[in-house]
């Protein structure tokens, strides 16, 4: 019976790994096709989908703004309400390991992701863009998640943008986003807090 148990949890533990990871990737899957819709608009039609891919550092200039949002306002209407919500922001901006990338470096979908090191030995137009991502943050039914994810594509394109995910069965989706910044055409626009 001990030998059941112990099969049992090891069991158990690898499945929540894997749903983890799947999580992960579809996660990752939603904000690249928001990246890659974005660089369609006001770039060229990227053909590789190579994505330079990194984590946020602690001191990231819009964590403050992030917190001090307005939940209140009446110009929040893409900003789900309630205090699990802001829970969830909070813990997503609280980077715990700068260094650890929670996210399968390789084929995603329909892109491809790869280490900063490895984008060294490339030239730029090798590269769509550069995605640097916070902690993603789970409520404890693991149906909603908060991250944090700044996109560079050029000196002339790029964004900021806290993401609302709410999970439907086993899709996840997008139920409410709210960008910090945007960079068009040399504009850099820090949107209104």
């Amino acid at each position: 019976m001990k030998y059941v148990l112990v099969f049992f949890l090891a069991f158990v533990g690898c499945t929540s790994d894997g749903q983890k990871q799947k999580d992960l990737e579809q996660i990752l899957t939603i904000l690249l096709d928001d990246a890659d819709d974005f660089t369609s608009s006001y770039t060229r039609d990227y053909a590789t989908k190579k994505f330079v891919i990194g984590k946020l550092s602690k001191d990231h200039r819009d964590f403050q703004r992030v917190l001090n949002l307005d939940w209140e306002s009446k110009y929040e209407t893409h900003v789900p309400k309630g205090e699990e919500w802001k829970e969830l922001v909070s813990e997503a901006i609280d980077i715990k390991n700068e260094n650890d990338l929670i996210f399968k470096l390789g084929q995603v979908g329909e892109f491809f992701l790869i280490s900063i090191q490895e984008s060294d030995k490339l030239s730029d137009k090798d590269i769509d863009g550069v995605i640097s991502f916070s902690d993603v943050a789970f409520d404890i039914d693991r149906s909603k998640a908060v991250i944090y994810v700044a996109f560079l594509c050029g000196g002339e394109c790029g964004y900021g943008n806290l993401y609302f995910l709410s999970k439907d069965n086993q899709d996840w989706k997008v139920v409410g986003e709210r960008g910090f910044w945007i960079s068009i055409k040399q504009k850099l626009l820090a949107l209104p807090t």
